[in-house]
């Protein structure tokens, strides 16, 4: 066992494995019997594994995962502070609980389902092995993939996988058409001034923006704020954006959440400078399975088309 110093004595620290048994069982006394409590290895985006601590009640047939990393952080720099994790777990699970229901019936009859079906973006090379199991279409680097919504406003989804087409009998391509028309429906885009979001994170912050970073960079998200850099793709957003700030557009992906865009007239800085913007805050500022590309990308508006920067 690691061991640590702690003001009042030494203690032992347990690892990650042996806090994950230990929140299983904690949390598994305090629910009860009519709640199931189960510990298991997540693989999230970009090949990213999490430990999954999943609250399972006996009535219900969708369950929230919570991911025990944050938790176990805050126990290493305090081990004594153990039974407060717990509570405060369970507190987020009773706060956060809503009445989801997931319709199998709905799911799997493909006249119902093809209206909740939606499509995101992720990182083509990352997740080659996830895109093995998965209908996907390749965009540049990256791959999009579909998703059945089951709650819009908590975004519960099940990612669709190469299986599902077989019983609802449709393709990829028919995946696609629908994703298209649902996507910007269920989770309309949004195109905000970053002086305007950095405003409703942080109020008062925008006063000390520098005048020409905040007039030229915008951010595009979706309004739930999640996997909404694959608004770049719904029809007419990028063409609209290129005609009303008049000519091509810079492409920052900045998260599989959002993307910056930039009017390139006004640009006064290199390609190659965009690029090596978008690797360094991807190592310093975005968690490793939200990173969507390490590239810069352009759209060109007279061919009204995405390029990545630095290719023909």
């Amino acid at each position: 066992m690691q061991k640590t110093n702690l003001c009042k004595g030494e203690r032992d620290v347990m690892s990650l494995e042996g806090f994950s048994i230990y929140m299983r069982i904690s949390l598994q006394n305090r629910l009860g019997v009519d709640f199931k409590v189960t510990v298991q290895k997540v693989t999230k985006n970009n090949g990213v594994q999490l430990i999954g601590l999943q609250i399972q009640e006996e009535r219900a047939n969708i369950a929230p995962v919570f991911y025990l990393e944050e938790y176990y952080c805050k126990y290493i720099k305090n081990p004594a502070c153990l039974e407060q994790l717990e509570v405060e777990l369970l507190k987020t699970y009773v706060t956060d609980r809503k009445p989801v229901h997931f319709n199998s019936k709905d799911f799997l009859e493909w006249e119902s389902a093809s209206k909740k079906i939606a499509y995101k973006l992720i990182n083509y090379e990352q997740n080659m092995q996830l895109l093995e199991e998965v209908p996907h279409i390749q965009f540049l680097d990256l791959a999009i993939v579909f998703f059945y919504v089951v709650e819009e406003i908590e975004s519960a989804t099940v990612l669709i996988h190469n299986k599902h087409l077989d019983f609802w009998k449709t393709d990829t391509l028919d995946l696609y058409r629908v994703a298209k028309r649902n996507t910007p429906r269920i989770f309309p885009h949004i195109i905000k001034s970053i002086r305007g979001v950095m405003e409703e994170i942080m109020p008062g912050c925008s006063e000390k923006m520098e005048v020409e970073q905040e007039s030229l960079m915008f951010v595009l998200y979706n309004n739930i704020r999640v996997n909404g850099a694959v608004c770049m793709l719904y029809p007419n957003v990028l063409k609209d954006f290129a005609n009303a700030t008049g000519g091509d557009v810079y492409i920052l992906p900045s998260s599989t959440h959002e993307v910056i865009l930039i009017p390139a007239y006004g640009w006064n800085y290199g390609e190659k400078e965009l690029a090596e913007m978008v690797g360094e805050v991807n190592v310093t500022e975005v968690s490793p399975e939200e990173i969507l590309s390490n590239h810069a990308y352009k759209y060109v508006r007279n061919l009204d088309k995405v390029m990545i920067i630095g290719e023909r």
